[in-house]
């Protein structure tokens, strides 16, 4: 019983640990603010292989009834590694006083949205994420453990917050 639990208490307190790694303010290079993941989140996702090679190779000494189970384990294992080295290495996203400049190296083209576009911010308590929607440019996932990220969101709502409301011409 106290294994578990002590494991579970060290999780939290790495999950903790990290969590105050990030930064509030984007770093800014090449006339632009740059929304990314830190070195301690980018390690995190580099020390997931090792992990998921371990959880491989229990899986591969299971009993045979249990097999497929701890096949599947170690499949979701890599499938979550592999999403999160994508996202920390492979997704970049900035802005500058014109646009939002957002880049995924696999299934975009690089997007350029320009602030007037900018129609909402909302936040999804289910997968702790924010999504800047645009008008024209599809939506924009905004993660809260990217440096940065407030400020992107802090100026999304803010020109959102500057235009003229259409309610006041009916």
């Amino acid at each position: 019983m106290l294994p578990p639990l002590l494991s579970g208490l060290i999780a939290g307190l790495v999950a903790y640990g990290l969590s105050k790694t990030v930064r509030s303010k984007p770093e800014q290079r090449a006339g632009r603010q740059w929304v990314e993941y830190g070195g301690a989140y980018k390690a995190l996702g580099v020390a997931f292989f090792p992990l998921s090679a371990f959880v491989s190779y229990a899986a591969s000494q299971a009993s045979p009834d249990q097999a497929a189970l701890a096949g599947l384990i170690a499949c979701v294992f890599w499938l979550g590694t592999a999403y999160l080295a994508f996202e920390f290495f492979f997704v970049k996203l900035s802005f500058d006083d014109g646009y939002i400049y957002h880049w995924t190296a696999l299934w975009r083209r690089p997007r350029k949205v320009p602030w007037s576009a900018v129609v909402d911010v909302r936040y999804s308590p289910v997968t702790q994420t924010f999504t800047v929607v645009t008008d024209g440019f599809g939506t924009l996932p905004v993660s809260p453990l990217a440096n940065g990220h407030q400020a992107l969101i802090d100026r999304a709502v803010a020109e959102i917050e500057a235009r003229p409301s259409s309610d006041a011409s009916a």
